[in-house]
């Protein structure tokens, strides 16, 4: 059978579409999801609070996989009668894209956005089925492309503002920070001197910040790094306008990471220590 001219010439016009097709530029790669990590696999903080009563240990651990936090665990233990009592509670942080999940075992989940550099940009609080709570974070960009938490915004679900944490970075060596909660407001001045200059190199965050309601309710995402780094040297001062100066002492390895960090509170004469956390890396 004769194939037609005009089909032939269509084949042709088809075959050359077609290479041209082929030979065109390659379309750009879809933008790779970054993220920040950190220097060691497990890192345990203890401390025991001593009162009236039992001495309570407290213990948090977070464990990490491929230089990410997935796994952040809190105990606490006192001796009562005859036997220690111990409570444990565990949260899973599971990655998938852009989109991180904090789930503890009582059923409380935290939902975190994250933006194409790994740190978080917003975020869902589930406490059970009780009460439900989101989060803006915002943050200041430096010239290495390092971001550090600048805003935290806490929502309670009809809307209403709660909470918020605004930190200014005049330098690396000060942060100003000022803190609402339920309309009173606090100012916060955070330094380090020269003189005291430790290099943050195990890049853990400072425990004032820890302590600091909202961030207190993200502990897993603050020592994982998702709202953030940590500052580039280890917090010597918090002093809070109009109120009592609060200093850290650190102790140091070999490799210039903490073991131990001892919080004191400025009294009328001396100082009084408030507690002493101990710090284990693997």
């Amino acid at each position: 059978m004769t194939i037609p001219r005009v089909l032939i010439a269509c084949l042709l016009v088809g075959g050359l579409l077609t290479a041209c097709q082929d030979e065109k530029a390659p379309q750009e790669p879809v933008p790779q999801q970054q993220y920040p990590t950190l220097p060691y696999r497990s890192l345990t903080l203890s401390e025991v609070f001593r009162g009236d009563a039992q001495p309570v240990t407290l213990t948090q651990q977070f464990d990490c996989t491929e230089g990410r936090l997935t796994r952040y665990t809190a105990r606490q233990s006192v001796q009562a009668s005859d036997e220690r009592v111990l409570l444990e509670t565990t949260t899973d942080l599971f990655y998938q894209d852009s989109i991180v999940t904090a789930t503890d075992d009582r059923g409380n989940s935290c939902r975190y956005v994250l933006n194409l550099d790994g740190y978080a940009t917003r975020c869902l609080l589930n406490e059970g089925t009780e009460r439900q709570r989101s989060y803006t974070f915002d943050y200041l960009v430096n010239t290495e492309h390092r971001y550090y938490l600048r805003s935290v915004v806490e929502r309670l679900a009809d809307g209403t503002e709660h909470s918020r944490i605004t930190i200014e970075w005049p330098s690396y060596r000060q942060m100003l920070l000022t803190h609402t909660v339920g309309g009173a407001t606090q100012l916060y001045r955070l330094t380090t001197t020269p003189q005291a200059e430790i290099a943050n190199t195990a890049q853990v965050p400072c425990l004032f910040l820890t302590e600091l309601h909202p961030l207190s309710e993200h502990l897993p995402a603050l020592y994982g790094k998702l709202l953030g780094e940590p500052a580039s040297v280890m917090v010597e001062q918090v002093e809070p306008d109009g109120g009592r100066l609060l200093s850290y002492t650190y102790q140091l390895d070999g490799n210039g990471w903490p073991t131990s960090v001892i919080a004191t509170i400025a009294t009328f004469a001396t100082s009084a220590t408030i507690h002493t956390v101990e710090y284990q890396f693997q």
